[in-house]
């Protein structure tokens, strides 16, 4: 599958394949130029950064990191050994870069699954100096007290590049943070939500591809479901929506995946230092739910599934759009012949203010029983620095800006993407209205009665806040 090469960077070996690409000797060797600049920009800009660390000498710490094997959580923070896989490489590169510059030895330890981590901190075992798994059983760790704050960490600077911005903002509560979201792995960037688009079934019912409406701003729910109700053709001609048919978007309830903010809807909004406030609002969800209902409950150009095709739909050419993360585009997507564009979720309507580029994130903590905090500390800043100037490139670059992409458009909306970035704290610790989209479209019994499920949930969300709140008291 060829696709458009944008900006090659970071590995001599993409020039080889960005040559052959580009169609001409000439803009072959332009294109080896530009990158070979980026590849010494890249490298100057990482000795910079790991130079802060010059006299910083570990004498040989054990760095001891506890991930879970479930969902290959630990792939995006640690790999083995080379394999000529730029994203692998680079992760395992920038850990070579931080044992080397600390003088120290990153230690993995694996579990099956989240439930030793916890069993480990009850029993007061030192096992482990950081520990990640899937965000809400971490959350749930947290809750507990299980962690401690690393805003008292002293080596850590949360205002510098390497510590995303959106991750900060969510987890930096009351001037605590008791898990931390940053650049060690590339899991977050990865989970950005998006739309992929099927450029030429787009064409063949005569549409074009929105990115205009992207930069206007006009990007909408209604936008969205009007382009997704023009596309629908009964190919088998039974007169029913199904499998084999030309459809808008399959919907299958766990590839939703909304998560409220996205459609400018927040559970909790923090003030200058954290503190978070309910800020749920039930009339402008009830506005969502009801426009999203009538896009996949009410078009016949909307194939309602219970079992997962909807990749495979998308793959082999049937679907208008499909809604996934970007890793999509990296995995799942990576053997198809579908040419698709990426596009930003749509606003709910025109009067909110911007986008909002959802992500999730599996975090890390570092645990009670850790003894040496400092250590771990710089440890920490270090894996991020390293995976910000090393991994992060790799991953969007190279894997979604280069590999990836058929169209500089493509690249453009990644860019928005990442410009506007939101990790929802409400998501992480459990609270049900940062979930009522996706919960009351459930394919298995979808309504429309918000207000019923803020009843329901809103004593226990507040309850939750509240709890977030009083971190270290």
């Amino acid at each position: 599958m060829k696709k458009l090469l944008i900006f090659p960077i970071l590995v001599m070996l993409m020039l080889i394949s960005a040559c052959a690409d580009t169609g001409s000797a000439t803009e072959g060797m332009a294109t080896t130029t530009a990158a070979q600049e980026t590849l010494e920009q890249t490298t100057a800009e990482t000795t910079a950064a790991m130079d802060i660390f010059k006299d910083s000498d570990l004498e040989g710490f054990a760095l001891r990191i506890g991930d879970t094997e479930q969902y290959d959580i630990y792939l995006y923070t640690m790999r083995e050994e080379e394999n000529g896989e730029v994203i692998n490489d680079a992760i395992y590169g920038a850990n070579r870069l931080v044992e080397e510059t600390l003088n120290i030895k990153i230690e993995p330890k694996l579990y099956s699954d989240p439930g030793p981590l916890e069993r480990m901190v009850l029993s007061g075992d030192d096992e482990c100096d950081i520990v990640t798994c899937q965000d809400l059983a971490l959350g749930n760790m947290a809750l507990k007290g299980y962690f401690y704050d690393i805003y008292e960490f002293p080596n850590n600077d949360f205002s510098a590049p390497w510590w995303p911005e959106s991750a900060v903002k969510a987890y930096r509560i009351n001037n605590r943070m008791v898990v931390f979201s940053n650049h060690m792995s590339y899991f977050g960037v990865s989970r950005i939500r998006a739309w992929f688009i099927n450029k030429q079934l787009c064409a063949d019912f005569g549409m074009e591809v929105p990115y205009q409406k992207i930069y206007d701003g006009v990007w909408t729910l209604d936008a969205l479901g009007e382009m997704m109700s023009a596309a629908y053709s009964d190919v088998n001609g039974n007169g029913v929506t199904d499998a084999g048919d030309k459809v808008g978007y399959i919907n299958l309830t766990s590839f939703l995946s909304f998560i409220n903010p996205t459609l400018g809807l927040y559970t909790y909004t923090p003030d200058a230092n954290g503190a978070l406030e309910y800020t749920a609002d039930v009339n402008r969800t009830q506005q969502a739910v009801e426009k999203l209902y009538s896009m996949f409950y009410e078009s016949p150009s909307v194939l309602n599934v219970t079992e997962n095709i909807v990749i495979d739909t998308f793959k082999n050419g049937d679907s208008l759009f499909i809604y996934d993360s970007l890793n999509l585009a990296a995995n799942q997507l990576r053997d198809s012949e579908v040419e698709y564009g990426i596009l930003c979720p749509p606003k709910l309507d025109e009067a909110q203010p911007d986008y909002v580029a959802v992500y999730t994130d599996y975090m890390h903590a570092v645990p009670l029983t850790a003894p040496e905090t400092d250590k771990i500390s710089l440890c920490i800043e270090a894996m991020t620095v390293a995976g910000y100037t090393e991994v992060y490139p790799a991953f969007v670059e190279i894997s979604l800006k280069n590999k990836y992409s058929y169209d500089e458009d493509s690249a453009k909306v990644i860019d928005l993407l990442r410009s506007k970035m939101f990790l929802d704290v409400a998501y992480t610790f459990g609270a049900k209205m940062s979930t009522s989209v996706r919960t009351l479209l459930d394919i298995k019994a979808p309504n429309t009665n918000v207000s019923s499920y803020y009843e329901k949930h809103s004593s226990a969300d507040i309850a939750l806040m509240e709890k977030l709140n009083s971190f270290g008291d």
